[in-house]
Formats: structure tokens, sequence, C-alpha cells
């Protein structure tokens, strides 16, 4: 035996365990990086039960003409910004459509603004990651 391999030339923990303890720990790290890379790609997107694109859109239009106009009528008056994504979601929601947050969209989940510089150009409902059935 070689002075100070005595640990590697054990039945028990030979080169061969290491091997597969380094290989197991190579994997959880890999998967560590990839989970922290998906969860920094996650996007919002809207849905409400056997509704489609054209009802969001229905609901989803009025709700960004009622925020920007609201905000305008408080910048107007000399008030602080009401926040256009902030009326918007409360619009949403009250006309039955949940938020939700993922890496890839369904099919029966929609895109909307998301921040106060979107209201003047919404991004398309279908944009985003997509998972088609």
């Amino acid at each position: 035996m070689t002075p100070g391999c005595a640990f590697a030339n054990s039945p028990r923990l030979g080169f061969g365990s290491l091997a597969r303890l380094g290989s197991a720990l190579r994997m959880r790290a890999v998967l560590f990086v990839l989970t922290v890379l998906l969860a920094g790609c996650t996007k919002y997107y809207w849905e409400s039960p056997g509704r489609d694109v054209i009802a969001f859109q229905a609901d989803g239009e009025p709700c960004i003409q009622e925020a920007i106009e609201k905000d305008r009528a408080n910048v107007a008056a000399g008030l602080e910004s009401a926040g256009r994504e902030k009326i918007y979601k409360r619009c949403m929601v009250n006309r039955g459509w949940k938020r939700t947050e993922r890496a890839v969209g369904l099919d029966h989940q929609f895109r909307g603004p998301e921040d106060d510089v979107e209201f003047d150009r919404p991004p398309s409902p279908t944009s985003g990651v997509r998972y088609w059935k």
C-alpha cells in the first residue's frame, strides 16, 4: 500500500466510490445552476378557466385603457401617478383573470403589460416562451 493512499485503496471508499460521489455532486451542481437560470427566465401570464385569447383581448384592452386614463387623470390633477400596472391588474382580477408566473406559457395563458412603459405598446397576448399542446 502506498503511504497516504490507504483511503484510496479501501474497498469501501476507493477511487470508484469517489468518482461516483463526484459525479453525483456534479449532477446536483448542474441541476442547481439550471434551476437558478430557469427561475430568472419566468414571465407573468394571465389565465381564466375555459377562456381563450379572444376573451383575454376583450377584457384586457378596456383594462389597459382604464389604466391609462386613470393614471393620466391623476397626473393632470397634480396627484401622484396611480401606477398603470396596479390599475390594470385590479381590473383584470375583477374580470375573472388570475396572474401566474411561469417559465413557459401554456395555450390558455396570455401576456399583458407588466410595467408602465409597456402600456404604450402592450405585448402580444401569445408572446413569451410558449408550450402548445
